[in-house]
């Protein structure tokens, strides 16, 4: 059985990020009814993954092109957001990674630099969950990595729609980083010098998402009592944000929503609640 910290970080890693390595593709969903003059869709992504990978639905442009806006979790076209979120990954010298791994630090280094060919002297000051997201990089069977939403918005400048987020990048940062330093540490250490395990986790992981279905998503993310408080925060929380967000924008026009796939299946997530809010939520084929 897995350590307790270890399923917590790597499930608060993947609730927020769900950023795997895989093929994955959920389907698209159609949101209609409850006073909407036109429709509006909903897709699952991930954020990570490689160029050559089939990381969208094929038929997606035909819906996207039909709307009016592509509405992603967070704005990335906006240059300052992305500032923002670099600039809360960085965090105090009392709190850098040398001083917060020890001991341990220089064999963490080490064996870093030989496993995954980084040098993390350089990211001493970031935030110990953004140094595992570009270990989780290395992970990836291809040398450029290429999201889902790079994919979308690629689309969205092509045909001229605008691009919008549900957050801002300080609530995404605030989030992430809310996590304590000792189990982000020790999540990072894991990552770090164990790659053989970390990759099939990571593989494990995939061949959930690479199904497609959204409720065994959810399923799998939640399936940890450890996670739930986390959870809440992380995934459950924000996805009645987004509930109570979205019908004035679907209302004004027909947007295409783009959200992390893990977002969007089981009780608590953004089609089960759209549902309960009155809309009409129908897989498209």
């Amino acid at each position: 059985m897995k350590p307790i910290f270890l399923k917590r970080a790597k499930g608060l890693f993947f609730a927020l990020f769900v950023s795997l390595l895989g093929k994955a593709q959920t389907p698209i969903f159609e949101i209609s009814g409850n006073g909407l003059s036109k429709p509006s869709y909903l897709i699952g992504t991930l954020h990570l993954g490689c160029e050559e990978s089939k990381l969208v639905p094929p038929n997606f442009r035909s819906y996207l092109v039909n709307s009016e806006a592509l509405v992603l979790e967070l704005n990335l076209k906006k240059v300052s957001e992305q500032i923002k979120i670099t600039t809360k990954a960085i965090v105090p010298k009392e709190r850098s990674l040398d001083l917060l791994m020890g001991a341990r630090y220089s064999e963490f280094k080490r064996e870093v630099q030989q496993q995954y060919q980084l040098d993390v002297a350089a990211f001493e000051r970031f935030h110990p969950m953004m140094t595992t997201s570009l270990l989780a990089a290395k992970l990836l069977p291809c040398s450029k990595s290429k999201g889902s939403e790079t994919i979308l918005m690629e689309v969205a400048d092509s045909i001229k729609i605008p691009v919008m987020g549900l957050e801002t990048a300080s609530e995404q940062a605030n989030i992430l980083f809310s996590i304590p330093d000792s189990e982000a540490v020790q999540s990072l250490w894991e990552m770090g010098t164990n790659r053989s395990k970390a990759q099939h986790d990571w593989d494990e992981l995939q061949r959930v998402f690479a199904l497609g279905n959204i409720d065994s998503i959810a399923k799998f993310i939640e399936e940890s009592d450890e996670m739930k408080m986390d959870l809440e925060k992380m995934l459950f929380q924000r996805n009645r944000n987004w509930a109570k967000t979205l019908p004035a924008l679907m209302k004004k026009k027909s947007v295409f929503i783009a959200v992390g796939a893990g977002h969007l299946g089981g009780s608590h997530g953004l089609v089960a609640l759209l549902r309960e809010a009155g809309y009409t939520v129908v897989e498209k084929q």
